[in-house]
């Protein structure tokens, strides 16, 4: 999926850097948010003895049910993360439609790849009108270097038509959240992270994509249960965040994802959450 990583400056952090500073015991304010989420009637029950007075960046917070306490994680993860990887910043590089062609392109593929497809579609056909009037084989071949070029360039032609036939994306910008999101989940072949893919990158919305890598690292932390599903994390996840904080989430943990908490051999030694971490490596 589309991350974005070759174009993100590092700004000042140091990835070696140490994060031995006194915090709370954030691990408490997992447990009782996750307790929380699975049993809201009981946790009702027990509303007084919620975590509270958590000190967090300096100032006193009160955290009595799940969602407050679940924030309050998640933002605990992201400055950390922050500060062993840096806050990218969040800028706009491509209209809505060729970032949604974009991130077609990258399913399945490298960043490189992706952009590689694209620039080569662009070159031989310099309009989306020409993309819509080319057959599907032309296509294809524009776009070969992709990857799965057969299966992309059919759909990459049929949502064009659409978007251009109806002006759909035109002031997409502007919309509500959930009416964009909407708009845009019901072109063709277009899911949750696709969608919002092209809010984020091209819209400086805050929606929040959630490909394998934030995925997998939401869980191993607790941010979302083993039962949550990839389409069920978009959601639950976002609502966690502020929306000034949704691209940096994005970045940092596809950026963790990849250097640190990976599938198969995570360096827990090294990651700055291992302690906030539930995954049995440190258990």
């Amino acid at each position: 999926m589309r991350s974005r990583l070759n174009d993100v400056p590092s700004n000042d952090a140091n990835p070696t850097a140490s994060v031995a500073i006194a915090r709370p015991n954030f691990k408490q304010i997992y447990r009782r948010w996750s307790h929380d989420a699975a049993n809201a009637k009981a946790a009702s029950r027990h509303r007084s003895s919620s975590i509270a007075g958590c000190v967090y960046n300096r100032r006193m917070v009160t955290a009595t049910d799940e969602r407050n306490n679940g924030s309050i994680f998640a933002r605990e993860v992201l400055q950390r993360l922050e500060t062993h990887f840096g806050r990218p910043n969040w800028k706009v590089e491509h209209p809505p439609l060729d970032e949604l062609v974009l991130t077609i392109l990258s399913q399945h593929t490298s960043d490189i790849n992706c952009e590689r497809a694209f620039a080569s579609l662009r070159a031989v056909y310099p309009t989306w009108e020409a993309v819509v009037e080319a057959p599907d084989e032309a296509i294809a071949d524009a776009i070969r270097a992709g990857g799965l070029a057969r299966v992309k360039a059919p759909r990459i032609k049929m949502v064009v038509s659409r978007v251009l036939a109806g002006n759909l994306l035109d002031g997409i910008e502007e919309r509500p959240l959930a009416e964009a999101k909407a708009l845009l989940r019901s072109l063709p072949g277009v899911g949750p992270k696709t969608a919002a893919c092209v809010l984020l990158f091209a819209c400086r919305r805050p929606a929040l994509p959630v490909d394998t890598h934030v995925y997998r690292v939401s869980q191993r932390v607790g941010l979302i249960e083993g039962s949550t599903n990839p389409e069920e994390a978009h959601e639950t996840l976002e609502a966690l965040l502020d929306p000034q904080d949704v691209y940096s989430f994005h970045i940092n943990m596809i950026r963790h994802g990849r250097a640190i908490c990976r599938a198969r051999s995570p360096q827990c030694a090294s990651c700055p959450i291992a302690d906030l971490c539930r995954h049995p490596v440190n258990a």
